[in-house]
């Protein structure tokens, strides 16, 4: 998969993330943020490693969290090693020191304190300046909300949300089964249509009724929790099994967001 964006951060700053993230994707750049897109039983290293590869720069969030993280430092290290462009977003009026003294001082930064929301429009300018294709659509002379684009859109939306009730079947099946691998595959690919689902819902909030917006919501929220559990279920496979309460818990959630995505379906239909 492809990314526009890697953010790098400290763990102790993702509400901030959160809303950046949230922000940035709405203006339709691509971003992989950890807490969201690994999912837990997959090897870390790997997974960052490969979103670094496959993302056209990276964006660090920088604070005194930031500072005293090692593991962003390895982070840097491999941007710089694949020569992606670094653009520091600085949350906190904090000195650089140690290891991001020596890759960060010396790049272009973003002063966002005390408050960073108000400069994720700034941040948004300054990538485009790096990448102006960055947010664009695919087909340059497509008018982005115009009713064809939108009914090609809902099309898309509804598909994805078909292929998230097939998958969610399977999920339950192989978390059942303790089938780690493809636990994370499907969880991987239900990510990553719930992301064009959150997309949509930012490009067309103008045009779809409060009550498609609020289905389409309801739908991310209850993914985002439904991908809780799994990750905590993940932790407790033993011999290949999940723990029956464990197993419960995850069908109740399963069934919570199909009930959700089955609105969609009448919703929108």
């Amino acid at each position: 998969m492809t990314y526009d964006v890697f953010i790098s951060y400290s763990t102790d700053d993702q509400k901030i993330v959160e809303g950046l993230s949230a922000y940035l994707e709405q203006n339709k750049i691509r971003c992989f943020v950890a807490y969201r897109d690994i999912p837990r039983g997959v090897v870390w290293a790997k997974a960052i490693t490969e979103a670094i590869e496959n993302s056209k720069l990276m964006v660090v969030v920088f604070s005194e969290h930031f500072n005293r993280s090692e593991q962003v430092d390895r982070e840097i290290e491999m941007c710089i090693e694949e020569r992606k462009p670094i653009l520091t977003f600085r949350i906190e009026d904090t000195a650089f020191t140690g290891a991001k003294k020596y890759y960060l001082k010396n790049i272009n930064w973003i002063d966002a304190f005390p408050n960073p929301e108000k400069c994720f429009g700034d941040l948004l300018v300054s990538l485009k300046k790096l990448f102006p294709e960055l947010g664009k659509e695919d087909t340059p002379h497509s008018t982005r909300n115009s009713i064809n684009d939108e009914y090609a859109e809902t099309s898309e939306v509804l598909k994805g949300v078909e292929q998230i009730k097939g998958n969610l079947c399977r999920l339950s099946i192989a978390l059942n089964n303790g089938n780690q691998e493809e636990s994370s595959s499907l969880f991987l690919n239900i990510n990553d249509v719930v992301h064009k689902i959150f997309i949509f819902k930012g490009q067309y909030s103008q045009s779809i009724s409060k009550e498609q917006e609020n289905l389409l919501a309801d739908v991310i929220k209850k993914w985002y929790f439904f991908a809780d559990v799994i990750r905590d279920s993940f932790s407790l496979v033993v011999n290949g099994k999940m723990p029956d309460e464990n197993f419960m818990n995850v069908n109740q959630t399963h069934q919570e967001l199909l009930h959700s995505l089955d609105s969609i379906l009448r919703d929108f239909c």
